[in-house]
């Protein structure tokens, strides 16, 4: 069929250089193939190819099968794409890569394992701290109704406290109605919960209500009013419980300021109550929060009521309609979000032990089977007629590889699954609401999103991690000068080295810089870590932080002093409370501790030690020096046993790693906490009171406030070890300083602000208001905390 269909062509270039016409030529070739003759449509297409110049009577080449493109290469680039923007939908990413769109769905389903969800909001965080707590009290909670049985739960009576509102905006599931085919969906206006609300404050236990009462308007529940409230609960428990007064009973109610203060503890003490624990921000452990309040308010939202008292009519008349069964309905406090959880990863933790088993026994058996044949194969124990079984020996050894590696794949594909299922637990149970205090866009610039990614690239150097940074610098592709790098890897070898106890690669840097670490002054305590309490990371603080800072100022020398006499001075105050590193001295001394306590057969080696290293350290180091020196006497019965104990305690290699951090980061430019440290540890400190804000905001209707400012709406203190600058207020002003406004220093040595400097002389002539010397304004300094 091709050869007539060739012959036909070679007849249609023939006709048409003949100058014949397309209509002409396929009635030609009508007459002559007759039923083979190729179509009219196509005899004029090859007719118009051949006048406009084409020779060949060929097919043109085609791109033949299509490609295949589920291929490994393919599902890296798009592993790479999807971790730059999680957002990009399939379309982007077909169009970014050139490949369809039903392939890009199959690699992402089947070989990333991912899948597209919305964000979900959370309304609260808690630290790991208090996650913990929350776990040990409610395990304590188990453990005692496994070993006392449920009864004692029956003495328990919980209390909280809740605003009841003149009205309420019913709620979307209130609001739904039964609409008929193509009718339309019902509306509502927005609407907001009133201003004028009362608060109320319940007790019940197992059996109903024991004691209810409003507080009273503009009171405020201090720990006075809540002690009265107490005896008011003690006089109603001898009243309608009885049996309770009388054997005792336990008060469970949450860890308001009020409620944990020292003056209602030492009430209930005298009282003989004792209180159950609960853990900070869990509302889902408080029965009042998690069933009593919602099934009281429930009926009265959409409602709008006159005023208080008929708001107090109503909350009466629904708490005494509830009945004994209902209360009935409480589960017992059980820590449910930490033990579904908890119970997920016991799944996810023994599946990975049995396939490790399992797996570890295959594996060993195919090893072994390999060894022996290899030996036998290396030792000509295998003669030539056994050669061909030995063959099919090692065949079926790897198409058994292969089938448990395959088989290993499938299971380790459907571990996924179970994976997947402790993060969708965590989503369930712990809901914490960061987005409320975040810019929405904040990210939106690429310049914060590379300052983001070289913060976090510096932080992996900081830490040793130098493959994860390197691994982030290749993902972001920000830009690394490798003069950065370089000094982090030499010094995570010097600080491993510390952490093994071989102090000699850092005492060989410290000799090399000695020359600049003398010239860094630092306060005169080493450096003590401990751990934040908001984001528990580690943070760092001098010793003499703890104790009475030093709350004198530079002394003012006198008017008339020379200049030279000034900087003299003010270097002996520096040298005073300030000293040069004290890194070098430290490793010489853990060197001459570790001699020492090797026993008496090393004392002389010690001494010697001492005698080459400690002389240039006498004029700095005097009394430290003297105290090793008196070690030497307790040599024979023991350090660990004399006065100099405290001398060879293991903390003291911290010190020197931390010494070590510091003297290294002086060096390389950077601050001691790297930067992503300081931003978590301050973030968490400020994070749980810029949630309550913003849900006071939100209650009140001024989120606009937040949004287009730079500043918080509220003043957050974080502690003195987040607190890097000082503050300079003008003591002329009575006004701190900023960057258009900062405080300048007269020669005279008294600092005032820029604007009390133009507003107290001109030019020329300035009288310094504390002290009668008069200058030039130009002459004063800027000051820069």
């Amino acid at each position: 069929m091709c050869d007539v269909k060739n012959e036909q062509r070679i007849v249609i270039k023939f006709l048409v250089k003949s100058g014949e016409k397309p209509a002409e030529i396929f009635r030609k070739l009508q007459h002559v193939f007759n039923i083979d003759c190729l179509s009219k449509p196509c005899v004029y297409e090859w007719a118009k190819r051949f006048a406009s110049g084409r020779e060949s009577t060929q097919d043109d080449a085609r791109s033949g099968a299509p490609k295949i493109v589920h291929t490994r290469q393919n599902v890296e680039r798009l592993r790479v794409l999807v971790r730059t923007d999680r957002r990009f939908t399939i379309r982007m990413m077909s169009d970014e890569l050139g490949i369809n769109k039903e392939a890009i769905r199959q690699m992402l389903h089947d070989d990333l394992l991912t899948r597209k969800l919305c964000a979900k909001l959370v309304p609260k965080v808690l630290t790991a701290e208090q996650k913990e707590l929350r776990r040990s009290i409610c395990e304590d909670f188990l453990e005692r109704i496994q070993s006392e049985g449920r009864d004692w739960m029956n003495s328990i009576i919980t209390a909280d406290k809740s605003w009841v509102y003149q009205y309420d905006p019913e709620t979307r599931r209130q609001s739904k109605q039964w609409v008929e085919e193509g009718g339309e969906r019902p509306t509502k206006a927005r609407m907001s919960r009133s201003q004028i609300k009362t608060m109320l404050i319940c007790f019940f236990d197992k059996t109903g209500i024991v004691h209810r009462e409003f507080i009273p308007q503009r009171q405020t529940v201090t720990s006075v009013f809540y002690i009265e409230v107490l005896k008011r609960l003690c006089q109603r428990v001898s009243r309608v419980r009885p049996e309770l007064a009388k054997n005792g009973w336990v008060l469970h109610h949450d860890n308001a300021p009020a409620h944990t203060s020292l003056k209602v503890q030492q009430f209930l003490t005298s009282r003989n109550i004792t209180t159950l624990p609960h853990p900070p921000y869990s509302p889902d452990l408080a029965p009042l929060d998690f069933w009593l309040f919602p099934k009281l308010k429930e009926p009265m939202k959409g409602h709008r009521y006159e005023d208080l008292e008929d708001i107090k009519r109503t909350v009466t008349s629904v708490l005494k309609n509830l009945t004994s069964g209902d209360f009935q309905e409480i589960k017992v406090l059980e820590m449910d979000a930490c033990l579904a959880v908890d119970r997920e990863v016991d799944k996810v933790l023994s599946r990975f032990e049995d396939m490790s088993k399992s797996y570890n026994v295959v594996l060993q058996q195919l090893i072994d089977s390999l060894e022996i044949i290899q030996n036998d194969w290396q030792n000509n124990v295998i003669k030539d007629e056994n050669k061909e079984s030995s063959i099919k020996d090692i065949s079926k050894l790897i198409h058994k590889s292969k089938e448990k590696t395959q088989q290993l794949a499938i299971e380790h594909r459907e571990l996924h699954s179970t994976v997947s299922k402790v993060g969708k637990a965590i989503d369930r149970n712990f809901v914490s609401d960061f987005d409320a205090t975040c810019k929405e866009d904040i990210f939106d610039k690429p310049k914060n999103v590379t300052l983001l990614n070289y913060i976090i690239c510096e932080h992996f150097y900081r830490q040793g991690s130098l493959d994860i940074a390197d691994e982030l610098v290749m993902e972001s592709g920000i830009v690394i000068e490798p003069s950065m790098r370089e000094p982090f890897a030499k010094l995570k070898h010097i600080k491993e080295s510390l952490l093994k106890k071989n102090i000699y690669p850092a005492l060989e840097w410290a000799k090399e810089n000695r020359a600049v670490l003398d010239t860094q002054m630092y306060p005169p305590y080493p450096l003590v870590k401990r751990i934040s309490s908001a984001s528990n990371l580690p943070i760092r603080i001098p010793y003499h932080a703890k104790k009475n800072k030093f709350s004198g100022g530079i002394m003012k020398p006198r008017p008339k002093t020379k200049k030279i006499k000034r900087m003299e001075l003010a270097k002996k105050i520096l040298e005073q409370f300030y000293k040069s590193s004290a890194l070098e001295f430290k490793l010489h001394q853990l060197a001459f501790l570790s001699i020492i306590q090797k026993g008496v057969e090393h004392q002389t080696e010690a001494v010697a030690y001492a005698r080459a290293n400690f002389s240039e350290f006498v004029d700095r180091y005097e009394k430290e020096i003297q105290t090793m020196m008196g070690m030497l006497l307790f040599i024979p019965q023991g350090i660990n046993k004399s006065p100099y104990s405290e001398m060879v305690q293991e903390n003291m290699w911290e010190e020197v790693i931390e010494l070590f951090t510091r003297d290294a980061c002086t060096l390389l430019g950077l601050s001691f906490d790297s930067l992503l440290n300081v931003s978590v540890n301050a973030g968490c400190a400020a994070l749980p009171a810029l949630l309550n804000i913003k849900h006071v905001m939100t209650q009140r209707k001024v989120n606009d406030i937040w949004k287009g400012k730079d500043e918080l709406p509220i003043e957050i203190d974080l502690d003195s070890e987040h607190r890097y600058h000082s503050m300079f207020a003008c003591p002329i002003l009575r006004q701190q300083s900023s960057d258009t406004n900062p405080p300048m220093r007269l020669i005279c040595g008294h600092i005032i602000s820029k604007d009390a400097l133009q507003k107290l002389g001109t030019s020329t002539k300035l009288k310094c208001p504390y002290c009668p010397m008069e200058q030039s304004s130009s002459e004063a300094k800027h000051i820069c905390f």
